[in-house]
């Protein structure tokens, strides 16, 4: 992260592989965002556009495949 500005996002079908990428994350300090099916739409969408921005640290985005689907246009 240090040497480039691209982002990670990471889709998973199953959030137990979020959950255990999530420790991953916490454990090596790195910053993240999670979308999943516990979030409202609009907490959805503000997660999105923070993650968007060019000035936001977090670099990884890990989305369950079927949170992503709704609510995200």
């Amino acid at each position: 992260r240090a040497t480039t500005s691209d982002k990670v996002v990471l889709v998973s079908n199953y959030t137990q592989t979020l959950d255990l990428f999530e420790k991953l994350c916490r454990n090596r300090r790195y910053l993240y965002v999670r979308l999943d099916g516990t979030m409202s739409i609009k907490k959805r969408a503000k997660i999105v556009e923070r993650f968007n921005s060019p000035h936001n640290p977090e670099f990884i985005f890990m989305l369950s495949s079927k949170a992503g689907g709704c609510g995200l246009n």
